[in-house]
């Protein structure tokens, strides 16, 4: 775990970065489960965010990924 770092990045461009790069980096998906269920054929689609998408976006805005330093004992 860890987080996106933007040294002198105010708060409305975080803001604002946070809600365009999972908007960019969304992927639809689809699949079928080739059998039928309770109502009929098992399909299922949707949209997903692409990790590697989404990464490549906070860089590009400058963002640096920070991880967590777990704690001591």
């Amino acid at each position: 775990s860890g987080v996106w770092v933007k040294s002198g990045a105010l708060q409305r461009e975080v803001d604002q970065d946070r809600y365009t790069c999972p908007q960019q980096s969304q992927q639809p998906y689809s699949f079928g489960g080739g059998g039928f269920g309770w109502g009929g054929y098992n399909e299922s689609s949707g949209v997903q965010t692409n990790p590697d998408l989404y990464a490549a976006c906070m860089k590009a805005s400058g963002y640096v990924w920070q991880p967590s330093v777990p704690a001591q004992k």
